[in-house]
């Protein structure tokens, strides 16, 4: 099947599933080795995607939440320090898209920010994903902000970033549900699911348009 035939089918099961079955290996707080996954499930189907590092805003009312930081230090992992950015997407060129694998980490009942879809796929402009511009939603109440910066090398060395388990058994399965959801042929049904298509033949034997 043409990747771009596919890729509805592909984006329909990252959504439906994808969050499910990182989450069975990683915690919410995995934005590294989401990204790494998507990018490489997308791979397998010949889809081109980058990661791309963001400061990312969520705000209800005066309140929100941030990933990232304001002076480059406070609230973030080590391999974080030295830049704004505190979280990692995949952004796809030519698709003109954004998969944040892991925005359910923005999580917060205090401030009313629950809810929002995970993973989150949008469209964004080019400039974007340039890394010249930020990109800004209305989501479930909320406002969100991605603002791009540069990945740190330090982020590209992690164990979630490099190490290949159980990373690469997360992508099998997300894969595994993907060619699931393939269209098949009138025969490979039949073979597969022969009573259903009796079913559905004797249903037709007199039956009359509607």
């Amino acid at each position: 099947m043409e990747k771009e035939t596919l890729f509805p089918v592909i984006t329909a099961v990252l959504t439906r599933v994808g969050r499910g079955e990182i989450l069975r290996r990683f915690g919410p707080k995995s934005c590294i080795a989401s990204t790494r996954i998507i990018i490489e499930v997308l791979a397998r189907y010949r889809i081109a995607s980058n990661p791309m590092a963001v400061r990312t805003v969520v705000t209800r009312s005066d309140d929100g939440v941030t990933l990232g930081s304001v002076d480059g230090t406070i609230g973030k992992p080590p391999e974080w320090n030295g830049t704004v950015a505190g979280h990692l997407i995949v952004v796809l060129p030519g698709h003109g898209l954004l998969i944040d694998a892991s925005l359910d980490q923005v999580r917060n009942r205090e401030f009313d920010i629950d809810n929002l879809p995970c993973p989150f796929i949008a469209p964004v402009p080019a400039e974007f994903i340039a890394g010249r511009e930020s990109a800004y939603f209305g989501l479930a109440g909320c406002g969100i902000i991605y603002e791009p910066h540069a990945i740190p090398d330090a982020v590209l060395a992690t164990r979630e970033w490099r190490q290949r388990q159980p990373r690469a058994a997360v992508v099998d399965k997300i894969c595994a549900h993907i060619d699931r959801a393939k269209p098949i042929s009138g025969n490979q049904f039949r073979k597969l699911y022969s009573s259903a298509y009796e079913f559905c033949e004797s249903t037709n034997d007199g039956a009359a348009g509607s």
